[in-house]
């Protein structure tokens, strides 16, 4: 198909229309004084997708939204900061959906009627209201009927936007009508630009960057222990692959990123002629602080031999080898998420080596179908700890199962929704939630005094917190309880769930986020 002009004059009349709204938006800028200029604010941009992968990339036939953020160090002034983004591609904004945004727009301390469009669509501007220190708006990307007859070069294939802020004296003179107002403002040096991924499809986006380390490409590792060659795990197989020749003292800090764990550090090859014994040591943290030379092992985390000759043999795991070095700190199991500095010698013949660091992706959802049922004892309920984003529980309520749950909100995250992702039961819609403060449960599940709750509803298709809700909104409603409103704050909380009724398969998704990435809207 072929994207007309008619299609074109929707959505360049629409523009328009945001234009027009502008006009009637007061735009104000930072004014200097007679005393001299003001401290400028100092603003900083950052851009997410809904894009399930590691690139930011929109993808029309996905239907993944933008979401643009601005942070200041101080709240806006009076009037509101007006903002200014461009871009390196001509039109790039056209390729999202401006009439999707137009009649629903998606934004916090952001007035949708302060927005307009630079000459040729590369950028735009905005106002963050008066009093914030944040504003975000999220823009679906259009999608866009391929051949572009247009401007394919920007309407087809990928196409990479780097999204800058510009200063009040940046702006061309082509854009002074269609962006003006400008307020005053510092750009954060660190974040004041963000790259976006355009694609008609996932098959067009480039693959992630490679993780693994060769030093036959990358150079030789660094045989400086407090400033290790860095090597940072991705789910599945990362591999560093080095040639230890005779005396060499070698460093990596390896990073396991949160959400995953290291299972296991495979030998994946080696080669020498004479001698199959290598060395490898391990600490936690970014640097090794002992020397080669009269080690104190009770400062390591771990130690081990490896190669042909030694237990720890090609094809087989290092890590558990680490883990019980005599005299050292010691481990068991795999390593949790953080970051730790290995030393790796060879003190004999130059030796070529490959190491498969294996993880895997630390699952914090519960299954009764896989871990068990849970806790029928409210002094010792089964433990979910949350993460940030979603952590499932499903679970089987056979007819009159009293279960607990104790939920924990670590420090830093906060409870937003609990939504009810899926519910069966052939007759019986209704099944029962509870909460408390604290790991246990201390009221009884016949003759409770709601009084001590922190709130209750029941939940099902035959309520209101049917399927695709959120009961936690419910839970704080609950009468004669305690009661609650909004997010639930880092803590503990015990949850009673119970079916009456005939048995029952539900999944409660528990949707928690990071506090300091929350923008609250300004009064």
């Amino acid at each position: 198909m072929v994207a007309g002009p008619y299609t074109r004059g929707i959505r360049t009349y629409l523009v328009i229309s945001l234009l027009c709204a502008l006009l009637l938006f007061p735009l104000t800028s930072q004014v200097l004084s007679q005393d001299g200029p003001p401290n400028l604010p100092v603003i900083s941009l950052t851009t997410s997708t809904t894009f399930e992968g590691d690139l930011n990339a929109l993808v029309e036939d996905q239907g993944t939204d933008l979401t643009v953020r601005f942070d200041l160090d101080v709240p806006a002034p009076t009037g509101g900061l007006r903002i200014f983004v461009d871009s390196d591609v001509e039109q790039i904004i056209n390729r999202l959906d401006l009439p999707g945004f137009v009649f629903n727009p998606r934004t916090i301390n952001i007035s949708p009627a302060s927005f307009s469009t630079s000459f040729d669509n590369s950028g735009f501007a905005l106002t963050l209201t008066e009093g914030a220190t944040c504003g975000t708006f999220s823009i679906t990307v259009f999608d866009n009927p391929e051949p572009d007859t247009y401007l394919p070069a920007t309407f087809d294939g990928l196409v990479e936007a780097t999204l800058s802020l510009k200063t009040q004296d940046e702006v061309e003179p082509e854009d002074q009508i269609d962006i003006s107002g400008i307020s005053a403002y510092t750009i954060d040096p660190n974040a004041g630009s963000s790259v976006v991924l355009f694609a008609d499809d996932a098959s067009q986006l480039p693959p992630p960057d490679p993780k693994d380390y060769d030093e036959a490409v990358a150079g030789d590792l660094s045989g400086d222990p407090a400033t290790p060659t860095p090597l940072t795990l991705i789910e599945g197989t990362t591999l560093l692959s080095a040639t230890s020749a005779t005396g060499d003292v070698e460093y990596v800090t390896v990073t396991i990123p949160d959400g995953l764990q290291l299972d296991a550090i495979i030998l994946q090859a080696y080669s020498a002629s004479d001698d199959g014994v290598a060395f490898a040591a391990v600490q936690s943290g970014s640097t090794f602080t002992e020397p080669p030379n009269g080690t104190n092992v009770a400062n390591l985390l771990g130690y081990s031999h490896f190669g042909p000759g030694t237990p720890a043999q090609v094809s087989t795991d290092l890590l558990d080898d680490l883990g019980q070095g005599e005299g050292a700190i010691g481990f068991i199991g795999p390593l949790p998420s953080g970051t730790y500095t290995f030393w790796l010698q060879q003190a004999g013949e130059s030796t070529d080596y490959t190491l498969a660091f294996m993880a895997q992706a630390i699952s914090r959802d519960y299954d009764e179908a896989v871990a068990g049922d849970l806790s029928g004892d409210p002094a010792t309920p089964t433990p979910l700890t949350l993460i940030e984003g979603t952590t499932l529980l499903s679970a089987t309520s056979a007819t009159g199962d009293v279960e607990y749950v104790t939920v924990t909100i670590p420090d830093g995250l906060q409870l937003d929704a609990i939504i009810l992702q899926a519910y069966s039961a052939s007759d019986d819609g209704v099944a029962f939630a509870a909460v408390q403060s604290g790991s246990t449960f201390t009221e009884p599940p016949n003759g409770t005094n709601v009084a001590n709750l922190l709130g209750y509803s029941h939940f099902g298709p035959g309520t209101p917190a049917q399927v695709s809700t959120d009961l936690l909104d419910d839970l704080g409603q609950g009468e004669g309880a305690i009661g609650f409103i909004g997010p639930l704050p880092s803590g503990t909380y015990t949850f009673w769930l119970q079916q009456a009724g005939e048995s029952t398969d539900y999944t409660l998704a528990f949707m928690a986020q990071d506090i300091s990435r929350i923008c609250h809207p300004v009064n």
